[in-house]
């Protein structure tokens, strides 16, 4: 068994060198002495790999939480569609984002091989990347709506559609070029994407991650929070101007009475 760069351990003495990922073993370092002096007269350290046990839950639980949650989601998106006070463009938003985080409720880690666990890999990669624009979007409309910004409905819903399924498509399309193309562009292998290099998913084990999966992420997590916190302080502006106003008629009304 040798150990390779970024965490890759292959079979020698094995017919085809099975390639094994760092989640399915531990190194143990031992160091022994050497039965001659050495150069260097220092011990000689060997890294032994062995096999870890992990706590794995069973196929019926993950089946069933999916069944479970698939089916409230489906619920939710019916009550969106037929109560009439959720047929605005926040609600429409929000019917999008409810079908795409539907679809992230299945299992996107497949570890099989081929075409297929690729397609599947860069499928559940483009509905997560949907889902956090879905979510940007709610939060752009609604700071839009509370400034009064914005142009008609059904021309600021359709331009959302365009800028959501293209975006993510775009960012599809650079990880697909960027794992077929990544020898003739110079990237190292613990740069690229990875999907189906080790299970059907981006490789998480090396910094690829950060650049195409977190990193992605991370950005439109911090364009939600700016947006809320935002919207926010304008919801308490505008309460304490109403707050105001409710007072000074008050007080006109008051004035009025006295004067009767």
């Amino acid at each position: 068994m040798i150990a390779r760069a970024y965490g890759r351990v292959i079979i020698a003495f094995s017919q085809f060198s099975n390639r094994i990922i760092k989640s399915s073993y531990c190194l143990i370092i031992a160091s022994s002495q050497p039965t001659e002096p050495t150069p260097t007269g220092r011990s000689i350290t060997q890294r032994i790999a062995l096999g870890c046990n992990f706590v794995t839950y069973s196929i019926p639980f993950y089946f069933t939480a999916q069944i479970v949650s698939i089916f409230f989601m489906i619920m939710l998106i019916i009550v969106y569609m037929l109560l009439p006070n959720f047929k605005s463009i926040h609600g429409k938003c929000c019917i999008c984002y409810f079908r795409c985080l539907t679809v992230l409720v299945f299992n996107w880690t497949d570890t099989s091989h081929g075409i297929a666990c690729k397609l599947f890999g860069y499928a559940g990669y483009y509905a997560v990347l949907v889902t956090f624009c879905w979510l940007s979007v709610i939060n752009y409309n609604l700071w839009k709506t509370f400034n009064n910004i914005g142009v008609g409905q059904k021309v600021r819903f359709a331009r959302y559609n365009i800028i959501v399924w293209s975006a993510a498509a775009v960012l599809v399309l650079v990880i697909f070029l960027f794992d077929y193309l990544h020898e003739f562009m110079g990237i190292p292998i613990n740069l690229i994407p990875g999907i189906g290099l080790y299970t059907c998913w981006i490789n998480t084990f090396c910094w690829s991650a950060m650049i195409y999966y977190f990193g992605p992420i991370l950005l439109l997590l911090l364009l939600n929070i700016t947006l809320l916190i935002k919207t926010t302080n304008r919801i308490v502006v505008q309460n304490r101007g109403n707050r105001r106003v409710l007072k000074l008629s008050d007080g006109q009304r008051n004035f009025r009475n006295l004067t009767k």
